[in-house]
């Protein structure tokens, strides 16, 4: 049976806690997974630079479960603490299809949802060129790079709405 991804609003910043509490109070779910893609960035703080884990989108879970079965969850979704709402809205709950399926089926991918550095290098004309990572075949969505902090900002487009997220990526030179 095909799987449906579903997009769901909780409380920003309980993420995690949300998705433990749904799996402590509804484990009898098996056939329901829940996502709260992450990307690992480097952070410097009084000189000190250490690798965090941080949310892709904020507030937002992706629910992957099978083809029409979001009816008989839904229920159980509204009464964990900390549910907002899902996207489009409550009461037109729809799964992720075209570009944005595409888009999250592609960080959901990832061990453990977590995105690592892409490896780039700056070619010549001094435009980036992904060789590895998250980022390749996405040069395109690259609005911004910070080579300082290490860090390349692309433009997302989902639910029909402009999200920039910083991405980690690591320069190599080309020879």
């Amino acid at each position: 049976m095909d799987r449906e991804i579903y997009a769901a609003q909780v409380l920003t910043g309980r993420e995690d806690k949300y998705i433990n509490s749904f799996r402590r109070l509804r484990g009898d779910f098996d056939n329901v997974e829940i996502y709260y893609p992450k990307r690992e960035l480097e952070e410097r703080k009084r000189g000190e630079t250490r690798r965090v884990k941080k949310g892709i989108f904020s507030g937002y879970l992706f629910i992957k479960i099978p083809e029409g079965d979001i009816k008989n969850y839904q229920q159980a979704f509204r009464e964990t603490e900390g549910f907002l709402r899902f996207l489009k809205a409550n009461n037109n709950i729809t799964p992720l299809k075209g570009r944005d399926k595409e888009l999250i089926q592609k960080f959901i991918n990832f061990p453990n949802a977590t995105i690592e550095n892409s490896i780039v290098y700056f070619n010549e004309k001094d435009r980036i060129e992904v060789i590895s990572g998250v980022l390749k075949g996405m040069e395109g969505d690259i609005s911004s790079v910070n080579r300082r902090k290490g860090r390349a900002r692309i433009s997302l487009k989902l639910f029909n709405e402009n999200v920039y997220v910083d991405f980690s990526i690591k320069e190599i030179k080309h020879i």
